[in-house]
């Protein structure tokens, strides 16, 4: 059976810092739990100012916006995060229209 996914186009309140790949995953890990972390299966696909693009399971999917929603705090800074956009490939989530 083939594993499926969702690409999330978010946008950050602030600009994104070097270390962010490294502050997110630890706020993930702590919002979504560890237990279900593995379920959810983030990774960062790319970064750029202040937008980036996830990947999760189509399970985790849920639990991966509630999450990015409940973060307000990141490396001591405030940050917040908005959804703009997910679809099941890369292609249709940077394409416009």
């Amino acid at each position: 059976m083939k594993v499926k996914h969702r690409y999330i186009l978010v946008e950050a309140s602030e600009e994104l810092d070097k270390n962010f790949k490294d502050n997110l995953r630890r706020e993930l890990i702590l919002c979504i739990g560890s237990i279900d972390y593995h379920l959810v299966n983030p990774r960062l696909i790319g970064i750029d100012g202040k937008e980036f693009i996830i990947k999760c399971s189509l399970e985790g999917f849920g639990k991966l916006v509630v999450a990015l929603s409940m973060i307000k705090n990141l490396n001591n800074r405030d940050i917040a995060f908005y959804t703009l956009k997910t679809s099941g490939t890369i292609k249709s989530l940077t394409s416009s229209g």
